[in-house]
């Protein structure tokens, strides 16, 4: 949704009401999440599954609306899901659709009220799906369901230490070199990087490289 408490079609940028003062934000397939600088966290959009607000109700949400548990630090907006991380309690939350395990709590139709994701403690970064976790130790953690009985486990990716960042494909090391997510190959041709984001990094220099896979080249 764009904000508005209407559902047309926007072609053109508008200034989303109701929220002031945003330093990070991330979309979904039909819904949003942002946080103030105050870590107060917001969702809008669709919520046919519970994933825009988590109050315990399906009506779509037009506007930002506050969430109800503060001080989020890290979130990630799926397909028709959410989850994030409560820094007062230092705790994992899943909102929205489950129906495959991609909240990592056991299989259910999806949860119209945030539920805690156990197995997890001091976890730094969280992407969503397919669901990766960075702990602020520098490991790299996934969420693994199994379809046979109806679980899910939390495991170690070997091969990885010193993490400081992670994204669906992607993973940056402290001393600024990236490596793939899946076979943990460096990425060639970029070092000292200090942030990256799907399909880019960006130097200590101000250089901006596209990666994909091992390869990466100058934009």
């Amino acid at each position: 949704g764009n904000g508005k408490s209407t559902s047309i079609r926007q072609t053109s940028p508008e200034l989303i009401p109701n929220i002031s003062s945003i330093r990070i934000i991330n979309a979904g397939y039909n819904h949003n999440m942002a946080a103030d600088t105050a870590n107060m966290i917001y969702w809008w959009g669709k919520n046919d599954k519970g994933q825009s607000l988590g109050y315990g109700n399906t009506a779509d949400i037009m506007t930002p609306q506050p969430h109800a548990i503060t001080l989020s630090e890290q979130f990630s907006a799926g397909y028709d899901y959410g989850v994030y991380i409560d820094d007062v309690e230092g705790k994992i939350y899943g909102v929205g659709n489950n129906a495959h395990g991609q909240l990592g709590i056991t299989r259910t139709y999806y949860f119209d009220e945030p539920k805690q994701l156990s197995g997890l403690t001091n976890v730094k970064q969280i992407i969503g799906y397919p669901g990766y976790y960075l702990k602020n130790d520098g490991t790299v953690w996934r969420r693994i369901f199994n379809e046979t009985n109806n679980t899910y486990s939390v495991s170690e990716i070997s091969g990885f230490s010193e993490i400081t960042q992670i994204t669906n494909s992607h993973v940056l090391k402290s001393n600024g070199t990236v490596y793939t997510l899946g076979n943990n190959q460096q990425v060639s041709g970029v070092s000292g990087v200090e942030q990256i984001s799907e399909g880019i990094a960006l130097t200590s220099s101000n250089q901006v490289y596209e990666i994909g896979g091992s390869s990466s080249s100058l934009v």
